[in-house]
Order: structure tokens, then C-alpha cells, then sequence
């Protein structure tokens, strides 16, 4: 078994050419040990401008997750939503907040986990709050 580690430290830095109208919400996880980070907040009602991007490090590197499958979960008002699949490279994880997750407003957790094969590598929780919007695209009034 590899170590587990990314060979560039760099993954942290952001690309200034790729710009996007696209929001993105930074955090960084570290494995073997809890981590207490902001939560993540969305607005209720966004259709997929939203973009989760997880740093995961072990120790002072990037943890190499190519290769893994994750999966993302949200909890809010005692509901859980179904897997949605993040996107892996080096030491980083991405997802597109998908529309179901922004449609009620509530306080909850996300969840993410790594796999290899049928086998979770690890397993995050982080806090999640989607904030009420008072106005919804597509409604009119009347």
C-alpha cells in the first residue's frame, strides 16, 4: 500500500486562470484527528453555482485521494439525501452543490467519505447550513 501522500504541496493554491462565476467554498480537513472548520453555508434555492472544494492533509501534506470514490452526504431537518460523487485529484476533493441539497432551508452536517473498492478509507463530518432566501428564480408575483 502507497503512502497516501500527494507529491506537490501546491494543491492548496488556487489557479487565478480559471476564473468562473461559480462560488467556492475552501475548507481543509486533516486525517487523524477531528477538525473543527466553518461550516458550510449555501444560499436555499441555488441551482448549481456552488462548489465544495475539500483540501484533505495528513500531517503538513496533501493526502493523495486519486484513485478513491467520494461520496457526499447532507443532513438537515432530519432527512439524509441520497450519495452524490465528488471529484478526486491529489489532495483534493470537489462537488457541485447539487439543486435537491439547496431547496429547503435548515441547519445540518455533511458528510464525506473515501473509498477503495467496497472499503471506507475515511470518513468526515462537517457543519452544513443552507440559509432561507426570500426570493425563488422562476416565481413571479402576482
Amino acid at each position: 500500500m502507497t503512502s497516501g501522500r500527494a507529491k506537490s504541496p501546491s494543491l492548496l493554491l488556487y489557479d487565478e486562470t480559471e476564473r468562473s462565476e461559480m462560488m467556492r467554498i475552501d475548507r481543509v480537513i486533516r486525517l487523524g484527528k477531528e477538525t473543527a472548520v466553518e461550516p458550510v453555508v449555501v444560499h436555499q434555492h441555488d441551482k448549481g453555482s456552488c462548489e465544495i472544494c475539500l483540501c484533505v492533509m495528513d500531517g503538513s501534506n496533501a493526502y493523495e485521494l486519486t484513485g478513491l470514490t467520494a461520496e457526499f452526504y447532507f443532513r438537515k431537518n432530519g432527512a439524509t439525501s441520497l450519495a452524490y460523487q465528488g471529484n478526486t485529484a491529489g489532495g483534493m476533493v470537489t462537488l457541485t452543490v447539487p439543486e435537491e441539497v439547496t431547496a429547503n432551508a435548515g441547519v445540518g452536517e455533511m458528510q464525506v467519505l473515501f473509498r477503495k473498492s467496497n472499503y471506507v478509507l475515511h470518513s468526515f463530518k462537517l457543519p452544513f447550513e443552507v440559509k432561507s432566501s426570500l426570493s425563488y428564480v422562476g416565481e413571479t408575483e402576482s
